[in-house]
């Protein structure tokens, strides 16, 4: 614990300390003023949970952002509201170790997610002249996802038959469980300028969500017998070829665990490019200049 303070202690001090140390430009000047900008990103995703607790790229699937921002105290800091929207794949068939494999269960979901951000500047690059900024970003979001599963090459919804026996006679106010969620976005990303209003962008991200959920996994196993009858629209026959997948019978009693019981994560990385617009930036300039150059009308009264 207190390593990491340390390092957060060192990226705040380096990110108030940049601006005396960089090179002073139109931008960074008592001139500028802080402007919109809008981005779009495009790149992959990764989940992290029960059906996959590691890296694999069998479980890369895509992810796309789409922002609105603004820049504040030159732009040491930065405030943009976003909506992504991911898609996230996992089997335990897919998997190194023989229980999932065993397990054989896999999701799919589309996950939409509305979030806000803040980005804190830790350094700058400059480079033939570019400059590449560093940020540090957080915030909050809330999302919704729907998971789901390929049976008999159909697709199928899982939330609505309750795998885990939410719609079980054991349970006092059978509902399903909730399709929404807290998300709670850390990452880093990189702006490289093009020119002043084009700004390539690279960005990586983790998701810790307040769901577990995510992937249709996360208590026990409820046994065959927990599952109503089919009727009213609820297919009882379909929730129980689906809340036990393992080819092999002895797999998934009664109480054994199916889940870990922990919150879902996910990660997204992506490149894009980031539009600014520089409302009034000409008139602002040319004041700039005019505090730096004599105008020619001075020039042709001194040589008179």
């Amino acid at each position: 614990m207190q390593i990491v303070r340390n390092i957060l202690f060192v990226l705040f001090v380096l990110a108030f300390l940049e601006p005396i140390l960089a090179q002073e430009k139109f931008e960074e000047s008592i001139f500028y003023k802080p402007v919109l900008h809008l981005g779009l990103q495009t790149g992959a995703s990764q989940y992290l949970g029960e059906l996959n607790t590691r890296w694999n790229f069998k479980s890369t699937r895509t992810a796309q952002h789409f922002y609105l921002g603004k820049n504040f105290f030159r732009e040491q800091l930065n405030l943009k509201i976003a909506y992504s929207f991911v898609q996230l794949y996992a089997a335990d068939k897919n998997a190194r170790d023989k229980l999932q494999q065993t397990r054989n269960l896999d999701f799919r979901s589309d996950v939409s997610e509305v979030s806000l951000h803040m980005l804190l500047k830790l350094f700058e690059v400059y480079f033939s002249k570019k400059d590449a900024k560093v940020f540090l970003h957080f915030g909050g979001g809330y999302m919704w996802f729907d998971p789901y599963t390929y049976y008999q090459n159909e697709k199928i919804f899982l939330r609505p038959l309750g795998t885990e026996g939410q719609f079980s006679y054991l349970h006092s106010n059978p509902t399903p469980y909730s399709n929404h969620s807290i998300t709670t976005p850390l990452g880093v990303e990189i702006k490289i300028s093009l020119t002043n209003f084009w700004k390539l962008n690279f960005n990586f991200d983790h998701r810790f969500t307040s769901t577990g959920y995510l992937d249709d996994v996360f208590e026990n196993y409820v046994g065959y017998e927990a599952f109503p009858p089919s009727g009213n629209g609820y297919n009882g026959d379909l929730a129980r070829e689906l809340q036990n997948r393992s080819k092999d019978i002895a797999f998934g009693m009664k109480g054994s665990p199916r889940g870990n019981m922990t919150s879902d994560q996910f990660t997204t990385f992506s490149i894009g490019l980031e539009y600014h617009f520089w409302k009034n930036v000409y008139k602002h300039r040319l004041k700039y200049k005019r505090l730096q150059l004599p105008s020619r009308n001075a020039k042709t009264i001194e040589e008179q």
